[in-house]
């Protein structure tokens, strides 16, 4: 056998062993969706520096699959019996240079390839021939594929979206100190990459945001808000948050989620807080100082009224979301109380929202933010909710964004959301290179599990580049799954949301933990919904 070339979903995740996949004729994409396949090279003899090109259509655009380690941890981690079992699975998306590809012998060479809609792409049927060819331009493998463009459009997106940026981990890569003019110039490709996977959420360090930080220790410095001790009070400066909110605003980003005002999970101590004081500059509060002490809430009671004027001053109020802590529990709700009755008194007309999990505290926020895996309490009382996936999210089937999870259970995100009526959707790891509570830094290339400690692709979901970021095979899936949201949402447009919602159920789909571990059966589900949504 010489080479060979097939067509395969974006469903299926190959691992260089892999060959039981469907073979992919034809396709069908509306006029402004982004089209994602995979084509999959091997050969006997292996395959040195030759090209590939897809002709028929200008502008796909073509990355490698680089495999990474997908080994699942230990620990107090539960995993149910869908998941992959290779070690190595694709995850890097790799851009071509000019050594071309290549490939080991009996080996599968994955590349992910997009045609882009809405960039002078007409109606109509495209034939698309892939071709392999040598660097003396000798044909060594070819295949076809043909591609119909609707005229149709998706629907624009109705939801919140948001993977938490950590500012620190910016800092790390590009060299500068947040907020200056070098960090924004390296920051602006991964805002735009962040802003075109379908988030419109940003997270916004008001202080050094207080998440995955051990007890005791401190991240490196990311805050917006000058502070100036002046006598018993203080005075704050708003000219960098100001710059904040136009950067992101002019990069497509939505709403502003402020980061908390009290330390992750349980709101027990202070976020770290650099005030200037006369001729000294010193970081106060912190770990230090309890979340209820006077001098905090003082602290507060001067700075909200005069960070909502400014809010309401730049016109973003009604976009801006507040926390307090994550996940309270019964040990923890009585100082959440306090701390939400106290917000109460200077945030009216604000959105309250946290990971919260409980439905019988789910009273206490305007937006519960729930796990996968907690979601019916919340569905059977009709409770407006976002939800959210993390480490913690690992078996009764629930989708997440892990390594070693079948691409269908992360693309599965956006037909559930639809479904079940999500307002919005978070994560906790758009960039988060570090281990386990920040207590040492990573190369992300080499450990995608945070030091061996979570499941590998739950801290980040974008890798670092020389020029901007480097996408992840889960990043793209994610993309996927936000472009099946738009297209149920254009589908009910034209039928009915409860059309669609039954169209759905007759697959066998029920909530966030039913529905069948078939890619087949999804495609033929999602090409019902793309005929109702293109007529």
């Amino acid at each position: 056998m010489g080479t060979r070339i097939d067509i395969v979903s974006n469903l299926w995740k190959i691992s260089p062993n892999f060959r039981d996949y469907p073979v992919m004729r034809e396709a069908s994409m509306l006029s402004d969706e982004t089209f994602a396949f995979q084509i999959v090279l091997r050969s006997e003899e292996g395959i040195g520096g030759q090209h590939l090109a897809v002709e028929g259509l200008e502008g796909v655009r073509l990355r490698r699959e680089a495999n990474v380690c997908g080994t699942l941890p230990g620990g107090p981690f539960h995993f149910d019996d869908y998941y992959l079992k290779e070690d190595l699975l694709p995850d890097i998306l790799c851009d071509f240079g000019k050594e071309g590809i290549s490939a080991y012998p009996n080996k599968n060479t994955v590349v992910w390839a997009e045609v882009r809609g809405g960039e002078g792409i007409a109606p109509g049927k495209y034939h698309l021939s892939i071709v392999l060819r040598t660097d003396a331009g000798e044909e060594t493998a070819r295949t076809e594929f043909t591609l119909t463009v609707q005229k149709e459009c998706l629907a624009e997106s109705d939801l919140c979206v948001t993977h938490w940026f950590h500012y620190d981990c910016m800092a790390d890569v590009c060299g500068a100190e947040p907020f200056t003019a070098d960090y924004y110039r390296a920051m602006s490709p991964w805002i735009e990459n962040y802003v075109a996977h379908g988030n419109n959420v940003i997270l916004t360090p008001l202080f050094t945001p207080c998440l995955d930080t051990e007890v005791g220790t401190k991240r490196r410095v990311a805050q917006l808000i000058q502070v100036y001790k002046e006598g018993e009070g203080y005075r704050f400066g708003f000219e960098k948050l100001d710059e904040f909110i136009d950067f992101m605003q002019a990069r497509g980003i939505k709403y502003f989620e402020m980061s908390h005002l009290f330390t992750q999970w349980g709101a027990r101590c202070c976020p770290n807080i650099v005030i200037h004081d006369k001729d000294k500059t010193e970081e106060k509060f912190g770990w230090d100082v309890l979340s209820d002490d006077p001098s905090y809430r003082a602290f507060l009671s001067a700075l909200l009224p005069k960070l909502t004027a400014f809010l309401e001053k730049k016109g973003i109020a009604s976009r801006c979301f507040f926390h307090i802590s994550d996940e309270p529990w019964e040990e923890t709700i009585e100082a959440y109380k306090a701390h939400k009755e106290f917000f109460d008194q200077y945030l009216k007309g604000y959105t309250i929202m946290d990971a919260l999990s409980s439905f019988e505290f789910s009273g206490l926020v305007d937006i519960p933010v729930v796990a996968v895996n907690h979601v019916a309490p919340f569905l059977e009382a009709k409770r407006k909710n976002w939800i959210y996936y993390c480490c913690g999210q690992t078996d009764d089937y629930v989708t997440n964004a892990f390594v070693a999870m079948p691409s269908l259970r992360t693309r599965m995100l956006g037909v559930q959301m639809f479904l079940n009526g999500a307002a919005g959707f978070l994560q906790w790891g758009y960039n988060f290179y570090n281990t386990t509570l920040s207590r040492a830094k990573v190369n992300p290339y080499i450990d995608q599990a945070g030091g061996g400690v979570f499941p590998a692709g739950d801290p980040f979901i974008v890798y670092p580049g020389k020029d901007g970021p480097v996408d992840s095979l889960r990043h793209e899936l994610f993309f996927q799954a936000m472009q099946d949201y738009r297209l149920c949402l254009r589908a009910a447009q034209k039928v009915g949301r409860e059309k669609v919602c039954e169209l759905i159920r007759s697959f066998g789909w029920d909530g966030y933990k039913v529905y069948p571990h078939d890619e087949e059966s999804f495609e033929k589900m999602r090409s019902q919904i793309f005929r109702l949504a293109a007529e």
